[in-house]
């Protein structure tokens, strides 16, 4: 533990420096300014309804699915609703529901299951029809269960609808340990889609990127894999997810994992290294570090989950230490996928306190940043756009990647727990 002591207040100690502002508390511990008080909890109410404002914005409640586009933009009247950022849309809805109780988020989130598996991504353009699944059969893909609308081919695109379905289930379930039919999906989806895509070739192991490329082994299928497995162990019992979860990772921290900087690289393909960095990655690598270190007790997956925290707060970060902007609506959920992991992970108690700290203030600054600069603030219901800038808020056309990661930032102050 001396070890992590040390390595979190040299990294407290380098962020601080890069930064102007207001030293609150002990000494290393830093918050922006505010220019008013923020009442995060109705900042959360007004952030988390923007998505779901039926006919305003993302919610689209005849479908019982979030679309792709804000419908005040001239793109409304796409059918693509996409299929990854519906995890992340309803991890928001979660999130609500989980803060207030409120039934009017369950009813969302019960909609929201029944509706993504017949409405995947819309609509099949070449004949104009609607169907459960219109990725089979495209991208050379010929393996996949075409009446199933869970099915994806993207491994990572289903992993994130597993781990909204698990995080519905803890949500609404009486007992998480009894099966739900959230559960029930999730495992299956796992146990015939995912994990039966390991294989060990010239990338060393790993799960597969995708059904429609051949031996592209991704940190971000890898990752969110192992959290998928840690996390029904603990909701099962069964000894194998607990195999499965060490066997993804170790194979992450060998192949993609740089431990002395704690950088994820993006994939191996073929054998060949790809060095690109992200957010995403970052993120769900801690998150799986520490989902093994909270089962395991051992400090090596907390070293690491720290490490991988640290190159993003002292590497990908602008100099005021907000997180990088996205141009995409993919890119832009990748900050929301950082914040929601590195927030289990500052409400550790296991973690020392100067470190759980400094990831406190983290995610605080993120978050005053994007409540006051990075979004617009309308008096018309739906017209709140998040962009992704977390410093510049968007203009009239706006994807539910940049919504979400918005929404989810504001969130995460209330699930954030003070540092005692």
């Amino acid at each position: 533990m001396k070890k992590i002591i040390l390595f979190s207040l040299a990294a407290a100690m380098i962020w601080s420096c890069a930064v102007d502002d207001k030293y609150i508390g002990e000494e290393n511990q830093t918050v922006f300014d505010s220019p008013y008080e923020i009442d995060w909890y109705a900042a959360a109410d007004s952030a988390t309804n923007l998505i779901l404002i039926d006919k305003h914005f993302m919610w689209r409640g005849e479908r019982s699915t979030f679309g792709w586009f804000n419908p005040m933009s001239d793109k409304s009247s796409s059918a693509n609703n996409g299929y990854w950022p519906q995890a992340h849309c309803i991890d928001a809805v979660v999130d609500a529901y989980n803060r207030t109780g409120d039934d009017y988020y369950k009813e969302i989130i019960e909609q929201w299951f029944e509706g993504v598996p017949k409405w995947q991504y819309g609509k099949d353009y070449s004949s104009n029809t609607l169907y459960s699944n219109s990725y089979y059969g495209k991208y050379g893909v010929t393996s996949g269960p075409a009446n199933n609308g869970w099915w994806n081919p993207f491994i990572d695109d289903m992993e994130w609808i597993v781990l909204a379905q698990i995080r519905i289930h803890q949500a609404l379930a009486a007992d998480p340990m009894v099966e739900t039919e959230y559960l029930r999906i999730a495992r299956e989806i796992y146990d015939n889609w995912i994990v039966t895509t390991w294989d060990v070739d010239e990338n060393g192991g790993g799960l597969l990127w995708s059904f429609s490329t051949d031996k592209s082994k991704n940190a971000c299928s890898n990752s969110p894999g192992a959290i998928i497995a840690a996390r029904l162990y603990n909701l099962t019992g069964e000894e194998h997810y607990l195999e499965e979860a060490k066997m993804i990772y170790d194979w992450v921290k060998w192949a993609l994992f740089v431990p002395n900087t704690g950088a994820v690289n993006d994939n191996l393909t073929n054998g060949v290294l790809g060095t690109y960095i992200s957010t995403y990655n970052q993120g769900t690598f801690l998150g799986a570090a520490h989902e093994l270190y909270n089962i395991t007790g051992e400090p090596a997956y907390l070293e690491e989950a720290i490490k991988a925290a640290d190159y993003v707060i002292n590497q990908m970060t602008n100099a005021k230490g907000i997180l990088p902007s996205a141009h995409t609506n993919d890119l832009a959920l990748f900050n929301g996928i950082f914040i929601r992991y590195l927030t289990l992970l500052a409400n550790d108690t296991k973690v020392d306190k100067k470190t759980r700290q400094w990831l406190h203030d983290f995610i605080t600054n993120q978050a005053i940043t994007v409540w006051t600069q990075g979004i617009i603030k309308d008096d018309e219901p739906g017209n709140m756009l998040f962009s992704g800038d977390l410093e510049q808020p968007a203009y009239w056309v706006v994807e539910n990647g940049y919504t979400c990661t918005g929404v989810t930032i504001v969130e995460a102050m209330n699930i954030l727990k003070p540092v005692e």
